[in-house]
């Protein structure tokens, strides 16, 4: 779920795995949330929804658009939210398309800038690894790098689930949970065509995780 402001009002975007659907709720009053519009998969061109796990929203050419992972269409679909009461497809790329590697089961979605850029961040729990794709025009998303569990130094992305982004100093960073054993690790996604392993951390043994499934 996220939250976003369109024409004056908050709205929340909410996305129905059981129900292929992302559903847009008008939040501006809180005590009486009220339904504004929903989506399923295989409705008006909406072709990756089948199983949608995270949304996250962001800003392009003056207009809001939200990109949701579809666990099981191995993708991501992005619409535009602009007028929440009439989201419309916009693209869907899935693991089948050219140089999308790691959407197997995707879980988390985050977006983040570099150099004037937009870009969205996804954990492909199948494929035990971590898909940058460009999205700076919403219609065509573009890979921009991969990284996969024992591949470059990457040593603990097996059965990735999280990933939130945060900023220090001058770089970016994404630290990434995973199903396996609660362990986590940040990748620098500062050049996103190039991340890289900053710390590999066993939560277990440093007393960051109890063992147990570990969630961004």
């Amino acid at each position: 779920m996220v939250v976003f402001n369109s024409g004056g009002r908050t709205y929340a975007i909410v996305t129905a795995y059981n129900d292929d659907n992302v559903q847009i709720m008008d939040v501006t009053d809180p005590v009486r949330p009220a339904p504004v519009s929903a989506t399923y998969d295989g409705s008006v061109e909406f072709a990756t929804l089948n199983g949608p796990h995270d949304v996250a929203v962001f800003d392009s050419g003056g207009r809001i658009y939200a990109i949701v992972t579809a666990d099981n269409d191995n993708g991501v679909q992005i619409m535009d939210v602009t007028d929440p009461a009439r989201p419309v497809p916009v693209s869907a790329v899935s693991i089948s398309s050219d140089g999308f590697d790691t959407l197997r089961w995707p879980n988390d979605v985050e977006v983040f800038g570099s150099g004037g850029r937009t870009y969205a961040i996804v954990t492909g729990q199948n494929d035990d690894g971590v898909q940058i794709m460009d999205i700076t025009d919403p219609g065509r998303p573009a890979p921009v790098s991969s990284v996969f569990d024992g591949s470059g130094g990457f040593d603990a992305l097996g059965g990735a689930e999280g990933v939130e982004v945060f900023e220090s100093g001058d770089r970016t960073y994404a630290i990434i949970t995973t199903v396996i054993g609660g362990i986590h690790i940040i990748i620098d996604i500062t050049d996103p065509t190039n991340p890289t392993l900053v710390w590999p951390v066993d939560g277990a043994a440093d007393g960051l995780s109890s063992g147990l499934y570990a969630f961004c």
